[in-house]
């Protein structure tokens, strides 16, 4: 799925951001060991899957090597930095649907919020989110 300029942008500019964070809060060599992994992991993409396989083996003795603590510090970078993609995500997303469809409290008779509730039963949450199940 190819993402739009508009999202792709919000993303970088996010992750730079977080990447600021993680420098003051890790210092540099822990900020440097997280940046080269997520530049190797990205680079795995244009690969052919032997050779991505060949680099994830790599990777993973890399990070057996290292403390606990810094596992668990690149761990918690990853997890914020994927969480991070998905918040940009999904502001893109209901961003998108309010400029397709402006819905205000104010449109609804006496200012109320809707009425009817829709569960949608998911193995991922991100589904629950998808246009054809937001009205």
């Amino acid at each position: 799925m190819e993402l739009t300029k508009e999202l792709r942008s919000l993303v970088k500019h996010s992750v730079v951001i977080l990447g600021q964070v993680l420098q003051k809060e890790l210092g540099e060599k822990g900020y440097r060991r997280i940046e080269e992994i997520r530049m190797a992991m990205a680079e795995i993409r244009d690969k052919s899957a032997a050779v991505g396989f060949l680099q994830l083996q790599s990777n993973y003795k890399n990070l057996e090597a290292l403390k606990p603590k810094e596992r668990h510090e690149i761990a918690h970078a990853f997890t914020l930095m994927l969480e991070l993609m998905n918040c940009c995500e999904n502001a893109y997303r209901s961003h998108r649907l309010n400029l397709k469809n402006p819905v205000s409290i104010i449109d609804e008779p006496h200012g109320e919020l809707p009425k009817a509730i829709v569960y949608v039963l998911t193995a991922h949450p991100t589904e629950a989110r998808s246009p054809q199940n937001i009205v």
